[in-house]
């Protein structure tokens, strides 16, 4: 298991990005990972802004129940994102 997780931060510049594998890979997710499944509507679209927009964590290869693939992580939340939506 991999995660990519990317600093939503720049606009108009690239983001920084980290690829974490192994056991800290395995520990972001259960911090990250909800108390209880979500459902879609609990899973909205974030405001977006200027600056800061939280942390996009992409999953590779296998993927941890209860997550989706790819998610957003800002404001104590987790917002799920659309394939095609981290580039």
């Amino acid at each position: 298991m991999a995660l990519q997780i990317t600093i939503d931060i720049f606009s108009g510049r690239p983001n920084p990005v980290l690829e974490i594998s192994g056991k800290q890979a395995r520990e972001i997710l259960e911090r990250v990972r909800p108390a209880k499944r979500l459902s879609r509507a609990a899973m909205p679209a974030p405001e977006f802004r200027l600056g800061y927009r939280g942390l996009i964590i992409q999953q590779k290869g296998a993927i941890s129940r209860g997550l989706p693939p790819i998610f957003r992580v800002a404001a104590g939340a987790i917002y799920g994102i659309q394939r095609g939506a981290c580039q």
